[in-house]
């Protein structure tokens, strides 16, 4: 039993970790400055949503104790959305309604993606931002997709994603968050 909950226990202190290292690539000043995507809650969740999605998709393709990893960044991820909302000053009763609605939105963000990635194409996923994030200018929505594919490659060539997502070379930290 005890033995259960320490795996338990490593498994989410891991995830957050992975979780930490999506959110900072996603978080990567270039994306903002140079590539223009906006610097909102909306323009943060859409990146880090794709992140999270193509780590996750790669952790769910190999299976196993992989695949229960992969799961747990979700989870983590949504735990970070959660004290975010709250943050932003949603009241208690209303956090569960904006938080659905935001795990509706990587539900969709999630499926048009990895479609996307099955069919190795990076405009689909620069059409889903430039539709997600209508501010965004089309070849930095291009540019976005290619960097995410990139990364989604990197993932499938590696033996270890958990490994290559810890070896990649980190962005500059942006500010002092890492989270959305």
């Amino acid at each position: 039993m005890f033995a259960a909950l320490r795996r338990r226990r490593r498994l989410r202190r891991l995830a957050a970790e992975i979780h930490r290292a999506l959110v900072e690539r996603a978080r990567a000043p270039h994306l903002y400055a140079r590539l223009g995507v906006p610097d909102t809650f909306e323009g943060r969740f859409e990146l880090a949503a794709l992140f999270v999605v193509a780590f996750a998709r790669e952790a769910a393709r190999r299976g196993g104790g992989t695949a229960e990893l992969g799961q747990a960044v979700v989870d983590a991820f949504f735990a970070d959305l959660d004290r975010a909302v709250r943050e932003m000053g949603v009241g208690d009763l209303s956090v569960g309604k904006h938080v659905r609605r935001l795990g509706e939105l990587f539900l969709h963000r999630s499926r048009s993606l990895c479609e996307a990635l099955d069919r190795d194409d990076p405009q689909a996923a620069a059409a889903l931002l430039a539709r997600n994030l209508p501010d965004l200018p089309p070849a930095g929505a291009r540019a976005v997709a290619e960097e995410v594919f990139a990364f989604a490659r990197h993932l499938a060539r590696a033996e270890d994603p958990v490994a290559a997502l810890q070896a990649a070379e980190a962005p500059a930290r942006n500010a002092a968050t890492t989270s959305i």
